[in-house]
């Protein structure tokens, strides 16, 4: 896995974006980002819904989960781009906590992340930690990011 290649690969994203959608004087760019990763977060949780929908009989669909995984790693290298980036050694990363309490530690963290220093390394640990728990490989993700970030340039293109 090479997480700089992730963000270098992220940076060129977010410059198409920047050109086609230049924010205004004084947009804080990295609040409205660290709001639409709490929302990736939460519409990646209704993809698992048997994780904590206790009164639904809803069942999971990991498919769609994991696009919803991979759209929260495109805000959080954006973030780590234009905030703090730290590269966290994934590969040390191992399951310790169930999914639920990684959902809502990876969203406080996201929380945090303009105003506390280590918010950001801990939401990246929490987001890998997440996708093991939900039963993905590092590769997946990966894989699954490439092909997304194809989508998100030709949405570019198309004038999304």
């Amino acid at each position: 896995m090479n997480l700089t290649a992730l963000f270098e690969t992220q940076k060129l994203l977010d410059a198409e974006i920047e050109k086609k959608h230049p924010a205004p004087t004084g947009e804080n760019r990295l609040r409205k980002k660290i709001l639409a990763t709490l929302t990736e977060v939460a519409e990646c949780a209704n993809e698992f819904p048997e994780i904590f929908k206790f009164w639904s009989n809803k069942k999971t669909n990991p498919q769609k989960g994991l696009v919803e995984l991979v759209d929260i790693l495109h805000f959080l290298l954006s973030i780590g781009n234009q905030h703090r980036k730290v590269i966290v050694p994934v590969e040390d990363m191992r399951k310790s906590g169930d999914t639920e309490d990684c959902m809502i530690d990876l969203s406080f963290n996201i929380s945090c992340i303009e105003f506390v220093e280590e918010a950001y390394s801990s939401a990246f640990f929490r987001y890998v930690e997440l996708t093991q728990l939900l039963g993905f490989s590092w590769e997946e993700i990966e894989q699954s990011y490439m092909e997304k970030n194809q989508i998100n340039y030709q949405r570019q293109e198309a004038g999304y």
